[in-house]
């Protein structure tokens, strides 16, 4: 089991499967009520998910074969007799390999093992809506090697942004698509004796009832005798708060929704690098913008050649309207590694603390959810903020633990 233990090992289809086997005896060795047994537990989930990548290489390889010695048969062979596999499961799979099959340089990827089962996934949905003449103006090619080399989501908006440029609209017929799916279901669940509600919006109006329920979250939070958790909870209490017409802030008018767009989209039009983006970082149509821009307040954001907000302000304490713009332009969530706290949820930190002679400037502020602004203050870990922003995190003792890349708004390079 040791001989997997980290991410960077590859499996073959037949070492994982003898991993698999020998699972069961790994895990009766592992004490778990000791610090030793959650050191040996990260290898394990290391391992587990190589075999699991490796797994899925050999189920779409497999599901190829099938298609090409009997067409059209693809889900009945990868449901197989096996009860405890989803349809859905099943389903997802087979367009898999279906979107595999149809270009030839996904089809080597996949049975090679290089283009991983996300990849695919995040093909299959680009795909499914493009015409055959749509299709022929995908650089296949090139998005193949981009599947093998860049992690799934930033393959995925690239696989996306090429769809986009195939139909030429910019992401209209996506738009006009999601606003038809959005919706919304709620039932009393007697067994739980609570409510519960489920759906999906747009974008667009996901953005709405966001930054709603976030900002109601914020003055809840504020109001609150002593320290309050911006957690699941309070959010429910924001809901019902906003319902009920009884929102602390005693704000009204249209609801507010943050835009990112670059000058050059907003005045002339769309082009191979333009950003579009809600501020949760969802992609938007031109035409949107354009009817979002009829009735708005716009602000202007300075960048440099490398995308870094310039400064608008560093004579206060509190980080101004102008500075919040310039962060949010560039960050959607937390700026620590891996956190997706939406940037509404953040508190702008001063790298170099103010008492102690740092500035309120943009060169000195990330934004941090409450959990990772405590960890930096009491936690005693450290961030140094680089020119071009990217951020190296240390640990308590000085070692440094990671550095997180520049954050962008702007497409993948590529020039699919």
């Amino acid at each position: 089991m040791g001989a997997y233990a980290s991410t960077d090992v590859h499996m073959s289809s037949e070492e994982a499967v003898e991993w698999l086997l020998g699972l069961p005896a790994a895990l009766g060795s592992i004490e778990l009520l000791g610090t030793g047994g959650v050191r040996e537990l990260q290898p394990l989930i290391d391992a587990a998910r190589i075999a699991q990548s490796a797994l899925g290489g050999f189920i779409t390889r497999v599901g190829l074969a099938g298609r090409q010695i009997e067409p059209g048969s693809c889900r009945e062979l990868l449901q197989g007799r096996a009860r405890s596999v989803r349809s859905g499961t099943a389903s997802r799979e087979a367009a898999r390999v279906e979107a595999a099959a149809q270009f030839g340089e996904f089809t080597e990827g996949a049975r090679s093992g290089a283009i991983g089962g996300d990849q695919l996934d995040s093909l299959s949905r680009a795909v499914k809506r493009l015409s055959d003449d749509e299709r022929r103006e995908l650089n296949t090619a090139e998005l193949a090697r981009a599947a093998v080399e860049l992690p799934a989501d930033e393959f995925d908006r690239r696989i996306r942004a090429a769809a986009e440029r195939a139909r030429n609209d910019h992401g209209l017929a996506k738009a006009v698509a999601d606003r038809a799916r959005s919706e919304f279901r709620h039932w009393f669940d007697p067994v739980a004796g609570m409510g519960k509600f489920s759906g999906q919006l747009d974008p667009e109006r996901y953005e709405i009832v966001h930054t709603a329920i976030d900002r109601t979250v914020a003055a809840l939070a504020a109001k609150a005798d002593g320290p309050t958790k911006q957690d699941e909870a309070l959010a429910a209490d924001a809901f019902v708060t906003l319902l009920s017409g009884a929102g602390p802030s005693g704000r009204s008018g249209p609801p507010e929704i943050l835009v990112v767009v670059d000058e050059q989209t907003m005045w002339q039009g769309p082009h191979e690098d333009a950003i579009r983006q809600t501020g949760n970082g969802h992609s938007v149509p031109p035409e949107t913008i354009e009817r979002l821009a009829c009735d708005a307040t716009l602000r202007r954001v300075v960048l440099d050649g490398r995308g870094v907000p310039l400064d608008v302000g560093r004579r206060y304490r509190t980080a101004t309207d102008a500075q919040w713009a310039a962060i949010k332009a560039i960050h959607s969530s937390c700026a620590w590694d891996g956190c997706d706290r939406p940037i509404t949820w953040c508190q702008l930190h001063h790298i170099h603390e103010w008492e102690h002679g740092g500035p309120t400037d943009l060169a000195n502020l990330i934004p941090l959810c409450s959990r990772h602004h405590h960890q930096v203050h009491e936690g005693k870990w450290s961030v140094r903020l680089r020119p071009d922003r990217s951020l190296a995190i240390h640990q308590p003792d000085g070692s440094r633990w990671v550095v997180v890349p520049t954050p962008t708004r702007r497409p993948p390079p590529g020039g699919l």
